[in-house]
């Protein structure tokens, strides 16, 4: 709930909130197309929480990007600063099939189920 309230909303927990799975695509549906997906992503795969890991932030990365590219995206770590830009064609011949999605991707890490070493 802090990721996303640090996104602007102003949850908090009580009777009858919903999973955090429900509340995750509640939040994700409720930004997707608006600027605030934008800060979600860069918030998401921000370097300052990667100190001594960043070739573990860019295979992330890597594989966010095999799916942001089907809506025309990608995510680049440009040294401590993460932009998005708009991708180029996508080669379907050589896109490895992944078992995680980008919205599990974003889930896992929203709340923090991610430590040094593991991941999808």
């Amino acid at each position: 709930m802090k990721f996303f309230n640090e996104l602007g909303f102003n949850d908090f927990y009580g009777q009858g909130f919903s999973s955090r799975w429900i509340y995750t695509d509640e939040k994700l549906k409720s930004i997707n197309g608006i600027p605030e997906i934008d800060k979600c992503i860069k918030k998401l795969f921000a370097p300052v929480n990667y100190i001594s890991r960043f070739s573990e932030l860019d295979q992330f990365i890597t594989n966010f990007n095999q799916y942001l590219a089907f809506d025309g995206w990608k995510v680049i770590r440009d040294k401590t600063e993460i932009k998005l830009k708009k991708a180029g064609e996508i080669d379907l011949e050589t896109t490895e099939q992944k078992s995680i999605d980008s919205i599990k991707i974003i889930k896992i890490f929203a709340f923090g189920l991610v430590t040094n070493s593991s991941c999808c």
